[in-house]
């Protein structure tokens, strides 16, 4: 697979979310602007990583811990076991949004990836959702998955599929 960049990020007790079932915590969320020539509109950048050096055409990084309620889209951060993992992830992305080029983040943390996603309809706002899957024994397949949604209100969501949603009582 061509085009994937790996780049080093921190896990900081300060950002990040904490995700208990692997007791390790995500890394910060920064969000950046694209620069762009006089008179057009910048767009905004997300990365797990501060170093302007790794973003070519961006400018200075702040980290969120939120997405504003105006933003475009949400963003997708995941977790992987291990660098096969992450590429199969990858190569799934690839197949259904074709997207050319990929980040692979690495920290003491472990590896991560982050997408810009489509924020769903029945969602109250653009979310960072952060995810992973895992091994256990306690489940009938052997494997596990977590997820959290952070909303632009800084609260916690409901990630369930709408179909699910639609079946509570």
């Amino acid at each position: 697979m061509k085009d994937i960049v790996l780049r080093f990020c921190e896990a900081t007790a300060e950002g990040g979310i904490w995700c208990p079932p692997l007791q390790r915590r995500f890394p910060q969320v920064f969000r950046g602007k694209e620069r762009k020539t006089p008179g057009a509109v910048a767009r905004d950048v997300f990365s797990l990583s501060s170093d302007q050096k790794e973003h070519e055409g961006a400018a200075a990084f702040e980290a969120i811990n939120a997405l504003r309620a105006d933003e475009r889209t949400s963003v997708s951060v995941r977790w992987h076991a291990s660098m096969a993992a992450a590429r199969g992830y990858l190569m799934g992305v690839r197949d259904t949004r074709g997207d050319k080029s990929f980040v692979i983040y690495r920290s003491d943390a472990g590896l991560f990836t982050l997408f810009e996603t489509p924020t769903r309809s029945w969602w109250a706002s653009p979310m960072i959702v952060y995810g992973a899957s895992f091994e256990t024994q306690t489940t009938a397949l052997g494997f596990g998955s977590w997820k959290l949604g952070i909303g632009s209100d800084g609260e916690t969501a409901d990630l369930r599929m709408k179909r699910d949603l639609d079946r509570r009582v």
